[in-house]
């Protein structure tokens, strides 16, 4: 058994105490603390590890990182987190069936 790197640095900021999860077969990269401990409210995802979308919404969650993430029946689900200050909020989302190939033009 052997690791492979499949990128030297993915498109979004290094970080920690993020949160990453599987979702619709793509590894999905959620929010997290950068290396100026600043809360990031980002949200990216990839089929390969190599090709990275950022999913922007017009309505999301604030900024934050050590929450918790998961998929739960067809969508993400976001709670909790250090958004200055700790909270309880919960946030969901739904993807539209078409959302990959109407953003990478692949599904």
């Amino acid at each position: 058994m052997q690791w492979t790197q499949v990128a030297a640095a993915a498109d979004w900021a290094p970080r920690l105490w993020h949160s990453t999860l599987v979702y619709r077969d793509h590894l999905w990269v959620l929010a997290g603390v950068n290396q100026s401990i600043v809360n990031q409210g980002d949200v990216w995802c990839t089929r390969d590890g190599r090709n990275w979308i950022e999913v922007r919404s017009d309505k999301i969650w604030s900024p934050r990182h050590a929450q918790a993430a998961f998929a739960h029946g067809d969508r993400i689900v976001v709670a909790a987190g250090h958004a200055r200050p700790v909270n309880s909020e919960v946030w969901s989302l739904t993807l539209p069936p078409n959302f990959f190939s109407a953003n990478t033009g692949a599904d």
